[in-house]
Parts: structure tokens; sequence; C-alpha cells
């Protein structure tokens, strides 16, 4: 008896059957798929997002035609049953044969395997300049969230995962205009430009409403939320009022709740440097050169986030009142620095962030918790933050050129 692929998925349940239907996505679709086996396994990437990745696996697999291209296009695909073993029957298309020649391979068993649930993890480059941090940081992991949802389903996800998914899917839409490379946020964050059509097109399902409800109210954004119930005929009074309080003060304490129990998620799961070949070695490095570089140059703290209190020498010109004046501004000034990792092009780079809160109060400047994304949410000016350089290493660099770019990296960045 032969099958389809989703007549076959009826046979398994969980991430198995989920793994084989989104294997026939892949083959409807005509995706291109790597023929390589390893230890008689085929393993098969049928989903990725920066969380996951989710292959099919088919189990002590024999080549019954004796090729093995490079890559294949499936079609026209069955699997038949036999006696303790399953043949996996399919057409190449990519060797445009005529008529189609049919390959096949047989195998005893398949299953699902699931690498790096790891919400620590980024593959985008983090731009200099950005207005947006650390939204900008969060939205690849919500994103992964999402995604790992939307395949293996909401069954799938851990106690964290589903405490925050609600707010996730609400903040996704809103991320959609505020990520937008034509929204802009104006200079003390007061005035926000946008594109109207991309305002316009923005819209939430009614259990993305509920959400959005709750999660102001769990958090005491009133403003938001009277301005969210009028959201049908006012988009824009809605939009300007959330993204000053995701920008300001209160935003750190949405963020602190986000970034918690995503990393809370993320600890049950493999560390990145246990699975990724450009972390082996290269990370404890990186982290030991940082450490006694940064505390040299009289930092405090220790990798990833450090901190050095100045007292400000500049001169301040006011020109509130008619008659000019200059002052020596006396208060005292954090200054602050944070890495953020991510794989960009197969190589690792850590990104610098430069945080500076002047004080107003003795626990501005005394509260160890501080780092460098303390300083994106505005406090009347009080508060800035932006992107730093960034250092790249390539998997194939050895001991001794990780450590000398690691050093010259810092060297250059504290000067």
């Amino acid at each position: 008896m032969e099958f389809t692929l989703k007549d076959f998925s009826r046979f398994y349940t969980g991430a198995n059957r989920q793994a084989i239907l989104l294997f026939s996505k892949l083959v409807e679709s005509r995706q291109v798929i790597p023929y390589k086996i390893r230890n008689k396994d085929f393993s098969i990437e049928v989903a990725s997002t920066t969380a996951f990745t989710l292959n099919l696996v088919f189990h002590n697999v024999l080549i019954e035609d004796g090729r093995h291209p490079a890559e294949i296009m499936m079609d026209h695909i069955r699997i038949e049953r036999g006696e303790g073993v399953f043949r996996l029957k399919f057409h190449n298309i990519l060797k445009n044969e005529d008529p189609p020649r049919e390959s096949s391979f047989v195998f005893d068993s398949l299953g699902s395997a699931i690498l790096l649930w790891n919400y620590n993890f980024y593959t985008q480059e983090i731009v200099p300049g950005s207005q947006k941090i650390p939204w900008c940081l969060m939205d690849e992991p919500m994103r992964a969230l999402l995604g790992k949802a939307s395949y293996l389903g909401s069954d799938s996800l851990n106690e964290y995962e589903k405490k925050i998914l609600p707010a996730v899917r609400f903040l996704d839409v809103i991320f959609g205009v505020f990520l937008h490379e034509k929204t802009v946020i104006a200079y003390g964050r007061s005035n926000i430009y946008y594109d109207k059509e991309v305002l316009d097109s923005m819209e939430f399902n009614e259990n993305e409403k509920k959400a959005g409800i709750a999660l102001m109210e769990q958090f005491g954004w009133l403003e938001s939320k009277q301005k969210f119930l009028h959201f049908d005929t006012d988009k824009e009074a809605f939009f300007k009022c959330f993204v000053r309080q995701l920008t300001q003060k209160e935003g750190k304490t949405l963020y602190t709740w986000l970034k918690t129990n995503l990393s809370a998620a993320t600890s049950e799961y493999p560390r990145l440097k246990q699975v990724l070949p450009v972390y082996a070695g290269n990370h404890r490095i990186i982290c030991t050169s940082i450490d006694s570089v940064m505390h040299d140059c009289g930092y405090e703290g220790s990798y990833p986030d450090f901190r050095k209190e100045k007292k400000a020498q500049f001169i301040e010109i006011s020109q509130v009142y008619e008659r000019k004046y200059t002052y020596l501004n006396e208060k005292k000034k954090l200054e602050l620095i944070s890495f953020v990792e991510s794989i960009v092009g197969g190589c690792l780079t850590v990104t610098a962030l430069h945080g500076t809160i002047l004080g107003r109060r003795k626990t501005d400047i005394y509260d160890t918790s501080m780092t460098a994304i303390d300083g994106c949410f505005t406090e009347q000016g009080r508060r800035r933050c932006q992107i730093g350089p960034a250092l790249v290493i390539d998997p194939d660099m050895d001991e001794g050129q990780v450590m000398d770019l690691t050093h010259d990296f810092i060297m250059e960045l504290v000067k």
C-alpha cells in the first residue's frame, strides 16, 4: 500500500506529525532540498526561526538506486509500507529527465529533531544610530516565539512562553508600524513621524484586542488603553501614545517583563556555545578579554554589562531666559556599556551599546542593576543610548587572533 505524505502523517502525533506536514508543504512549494546522508540518517530542515530548527529525520536510510546528488527537488512522493521498513519514492525534477526516472530510498523509522530553542539568539545586524532600541532587539525573539507557536501549536509552549504569547501577538501588530523604516522618532521622542498608509493597514483581531487591553491594564498604561478603545476612529492617537510609553521610562517595565520570561523560557534549552561551532572556545576568550580590559580602564561589572561613574564637567548654555548664561554642570553621570551578541553571516558578532544617565537622584547613579539598555528609556533628556562599534569573530580564527582582535576592539571603544 502506498501513501502520500499527508496520509502517512496520520500514523504520527505531536512534533513528528507536524514535521511530516511541513515537509509536505516544502515539496508542494518546489523547495530545493540538500541531499546529504550522515550515519545513515537523512535530515531535512522543515522549519526554522532564530529560536529553533525543526528537522524531519529518516533513520537507517539506504539509497536503492545508488545515486547521491548534491540536492534534489522532490515531486510525486509516495511512501510504501513493507515488512519492517518503509520505501520513499520520488522524482528528482532538477534532473530534467524525459521520461523522469524514479528514485527511492528505504528507511526504518522517522522522527523529528528540534535544535536550538534559544531566545537570546540574534541573527540580525544591529545598525548604528537606531532610535528604536531595545525594541528592535526584542523583535527577533518575539518573532521566534510566534514562529514556534505557529509551526508546532500552543501546546508545544512552556509556561513562560504561554504567559507572554498573547502580549507578543498584540505587540507584533504595533511593531509592524513602529519598526517600519518610514517611522521616525524625533529628538526628545515627543514627535513621531510615520507613513499614513502603513498606519492605516494596522489592524487587530478580537483576541489581539483583548490581549492588548489586558497588557495595558497590567502595567497601568491607562491613557493608551483609553485611546485603544477608540482605535477604529483614531489610529494615530493610540499609536503615538503607545510608542511614547514604549520609549519613555515606563517602557522599561514592559521590556523587563518580556525579557525575564523569554530568558526563563530559554533556560531549559541548550546554550548557544553547546550547539554553535562559532561559540566553541571563542565565547570564553571574548568574555575573559573584555572583563580584563574593562576593569583595567576603571569600569565595574562583568560581561556583558559594565558601568563607570563620572563627574560631569561640561559647560551648559541656557537659552530659557532672554539673558543667556553659562554654568558648570556638577551632576554626576553614569556611563554604561553593554554588549549584545548575534550570529551574522556565520560569524559571532559582539555589538557595543553606550548608555548615559545624568543622575537627578543618588538612586539613579548607585542602582547597580542599571545597564546600557536603561539609557533607551528617556526621562526628560537625562538618559541616552546609542549603538557603538561591533567585534566580528570568524569561526576560522585561532585563539591568538580572537584575543588580539578583542583587545583592540575594547581599547578603541573606551579610549
